[in-house]
């Protein structure tokens, strides 16, 4: 609108500082399709045929990037002094009547804030299954444009990119998920609402919103916070009064700010720092302005209740009902229930210890399951091929399915424990051996049922027939099973009678190992003491004899003394 004001003679060509690469392709995107020439101009685009397409007029709109003057040596000298100063604006014709600074209010009233404590992990998502409808109530035409499922980041090549804007802003699909490349970038009218996910820098989250309502329509902005975060601050009692704030105190403490959001991200904006109390002067200074200018604020710290309830109906929106919802004007009887869009929970599988009872039967089971797939595979595909039947499936595998074998009631949970299938048909295989045999164990162990002869191997448990021996293929030799004939006369004892007697005998044998050990243990420490005493003994024993052999012995000195006497006596006689 302003550059249509400037005479077309003139040639005008308009310069913006854009610190975006995102929001100026945004911006110059808009221009061509209004009629313009416009260009975006980076560090990587700016050559010697650009500038002289500059030179000549070429282009209505250029939007630079603050990179473009590190492209020439001389701009990044200082500049700061007057005299600088004084030369640039004697360049460029400037006085001081001439340069004015536009102040705008930074609020945005026909935003309305939410802010969601999150129930669910960050890395999950899950919460955001509150803001959409599912696909069996809406359309994609329908749905409310939001800046949140396709994928757009800085990494995402630059096709891609000009791909997604272009067909988002054709409407083919309503909503993206992106992170700060492309939600402070855009300039379209078409989007209504904005999620966020996680706390954020609050500077940052404010551009992002700021993405909604730019149609003149009321926009909603839903922000979801981590209830706590590991080594930040979840409450106010945390902050201290008057103290400065920093980029980690102001993420955490517009996340638990019991204020008013639209004054909370206004003093951010303006004083760089949250307001946390209700009777900071700034806050009070601040509120009361907004209040009567823009009106009641609807946020989730005014009012509560309102947005519990706009959180609630987000699962009826569309685009045709969406300003009511906004509004607090949307009313219905109708429930839809959530819990189909969650995703099951997936349901862990245990392993059992095997009790000694049936350790036997599940061996014997484990065997011959192992023998019959080495036999059907080998069958199947022949023997002698790339790989072996016991690397299809072995003694891990097999000892897999008895430490599960309760939790295995589907092919799935086959398909978990084992890790797979190694051919086709194998689950299914497996599966029915194995049912079979769960079958046959059950009803020889049925409580009130006929006692049936116990068994002491599976075979017959796997087979389908009720024969006690199975019939098996013209070079396998036949499976004899052995029958435990109870005594004539008696009832035979329960599995729990069983259990409870052998129970009883291993405890009986661990006392009488511990016993064995608590002797040999205290013989070694006899054994140890008398070699200890000995060693002892002939040390004390080889001193007194190195002291005996060092020491002079008292008689022989005095026999050695007399005799010298006696000596003297003899030569004094002589002479």
């Amino acid at each position: 609108m302003y550059f249509d004001l400037i005479p077309e003679s003139q040639g005008a060509v308009v310069l913006v500082l854009n610190p975006l690469d995102a929001l100026g392709e945004n911006q110059v995107l808009e221009k061509n399709l209004a009629g313009y020439t416009a260009i975006n101009l980076t560090k990587m685009n700016f050559d010697e045929e650009t500038s002289n397409a500059i030179l000549d007029g070429y282009y209505n709109f250029i939007y630079l990037s603050p990179e473009i003057y590190l492209n020439i040596a001389t701009r990044t000298t200082r500049h700061s002094d007057l005299v600088a100063m004084d030369a640039i604006m004697k360049c460029l014709k400037l006085n001081d009547d001439d340069l004015t600074i536009l102040r705008g209010e930074l609020t945005r009233p026909k935003i309305r804030m939410i802010r969601v404590n999150m129930e669910h992990s960050l890395a999950s998502t899950l919460d955001l299954v509150k803001l959409f409808l599912s696909a069996n109530n809406v359309s994609d035409e329908e749905l409310v444009p939001t800046l949140l499922i396709r994928r757009f980041h800085s990494c995402t090549g630059d096709q891609d990119k000009k791909d997604v804007v272009a067909d988002f802003s054709e409407g083919k699909f309503p909503v993206i998920s992106c992170t700060m490349a492309l939600g402070l970038g855009q300039n379209w009218k078409r989007v209504r609402m904005v999620a966020h996910v996680g706390r954020g820098d609050p500077v940052n989250i404010c551009q992002m919103i700021g993405r909604c309502g730019r149609d003149g329509r009321k926009g909603l902005a839903v922000m979801f916070v981590e209830k706590n975060r590991c080594g930040g601050k979840n409450s106010v009692d945390q902050f201290k009064r008057g103290a400065s704030q920093n980029n980690q105190d102001r993420l955490d403490a517009m996340a638990i700010t019991p204020l008013c959001m639209r004054v909370a991200y206004s003093m951010d904006n303006l004083l760089s720092y949250v307001p946390l109390w209700p009777d900071d002067p700034e806050y009070i200074l601040k509120k009361q302005p907004q209040e009567e200018k823009f009106g009641e604020c609807l946020c989730s710290c005014c009012n509560p209740a309102a947005a519990k309830r706009l959180l609630g109906n987000l699962v009826f929106a569309n685009t045709n009902n969406f300003d009511q919802i906004v509004k607090d004007k949307f009313h219905t009887t109708e429930i839809r229930d959530l819990a189909s869009k969650y995703p099951a929970k997936r349901v862990s599988l245990r392993k059992r210890k095997v009790p000694d009872a049936e350790r036997p039967i599940l061996d014997s089971f484990k065997s011959q399951l192992t023998d019959d797939l080495h036999d059907h595979y080998e069958h199947t595909f022949g023997s002698g091929g790339r790989y072996n039947a016991s690397e299809i499936f072995g003694e891990e595998e097999a000892q897999a399915i008895v430490l599960y074998l309760p939790q295995i009631n589907t092919t799935h949970n086959l398909r978990c424990v084992i890790g797979g299938k190694c051919f086709d048909g194998q689950l299914q295989w497996l599966f029915e051996k194995i049912s079979n045999f769960k079958a046959h164990l059950s009803s020889t162990t049925r409580p009130g049922a006929h006692k049936k002869a116990r068994v002491s191997s599976a075979p017959a448990l796997m087979s389908t027939n009720n024969q006690l021996t199975r019939t098996r293929g013209p070079n396998e030799p036949d499976v004899i099973v052995s029958q435990a004939a109870p005594p004539s006369g008696s009832t035979p004892p329960s599995k729990t009678a069983l259990v409870a007697q052998q129970a009883r005998q291993q405890s009986l044998e661990k006392k009488e190992k511990k016993d064995v050990a608590r002797i040999a243990h205290e013989k070694r420490l006899a054994q140890i003491a008398l070699f200890t005493r000995e060693v002892l003994e002939e040390a004390e024993k080889k001193n007194k004899t190195k002291q005996a052999l060092t020491q002079p012995n008292p008689t022989y000195l005095k026999g050695l003394a007399s005799n010298e006497k006696s000596q003297e006596a003899r030569w004094a006689t002589d002479y």
